[in-house]
This record gives C-alpha cells, structure tokens and sequence, in this order.
C-alpha cells in the first residue's frame, strides 16, 4: 500500500512531500516510550515526545531518524491527532484543520503561546492518496528556527 502524506509548515505555508507506509520503529526506547538510542523511524511510526533529525525540506520525506532529546535534532512531534471524517476524498480545506490543531496544542507544550514563542510548528496531514486509504492522522512538529537544539522543548518557555 502506498501512502503519500504532506508536512505543512506552519507559518510559512511550504510544502514538503512525504511518502511511503512506513510504519517502522528502529528506536530503542525506554519503558515510558522515549528514544534512548538512535535509529530510522517511519512517519507513520512517530509519537509524541520524538525528536528527529535527517528532515529535509524541500525534499521527499518517508523517515527520519529518531534520537534522544540530549542530542541534537531539528524537530519534536510534540502532538497528535485523528480527524474524524467518513468522506472519501480529502475535504477541501483539511490541512486548516491540521494548522488549527497543532496551533491550539502548542501553549499546551511549549507553555507560553505561539506569539510569545521563539519557535515554530510544521505538521503532516493526509494527502489525497493516503486519505483514500484511510489516512486521518495529524501530527505536529515543533522546531527552532534559529537552528537544531539538545534538549526536548516541553515545557521550554521559549
């Protein structure tokens, strides 16, 4: 099954492709979950609390590698969410509903509002392809524009 999904940045609107059914995890995680060595991790594998690195943009999306907080990486998905919507095709205007998601989840992470913020979001939403096939999950991805950081941005106040 071949699945196709979007990351959407945020603020700046730039789209970045992403494919593949790739639900793999080659992390090694903890008993709570958290990635404690390395490894590839499919999109459709991420949780929250992961922090990746190895995110292009611009460029074809299907993994990433999935790191410790500690060390340095790009992005944390630090939200996530399944819309409920029986349609077939994709609705007309989906990914609002993507951006309004992650912005309302942001303060809720960061723990000042996205105004206030330093930082930045991106999201995947479904393509039309991967909506066909039952794709409805939105995930946010929370990053520092001003470059990579070691440590989780949870809580972070910046």
């Amino acid at each position: 099954m071949s699945m196709i999904r979007y990351i959407i940045t945020g603020v700046a609107g730039v789209g970045i492709v992403s494919a593949g059914a790739l639900a793999f995890d080659q992390t090694t995680r903890d008993n709570n979950g958290s990635i404690i060595k390395e490894g590839e991790l499919g999109v459709f594998s991420f949780k929250v609390g992961d922090c990746l690195t190895d995110v292009k943009e611009g460029s074809s999306l299907d993994q990433a590698l999935g790191v410790p907080c500690s060390q340095t990486h790009q992005m944390e998905v630090y939200a996530e969410t399944f819309i409920e919507d029986g349609s077939e095709t994709l609705p007309a205007g989906f990914d609002k509903k993507g951006d309004e998601y992650c912005y309302a989840e942001f303060p809720k992470f960061v723990g000042i509002s996205y105004e206030e913020s330093k930082l930045d979001f991106t999201y995947l939403v479904p393509s039309e392809d991967s909506w066909k096939e039952g794709d409805r999950e939105v995930t946010c991805l929370i990053n520092d524009p001003a470059g990579d950081v070691e440590e989780t941005l949870k809580g972070s106040q910046r």
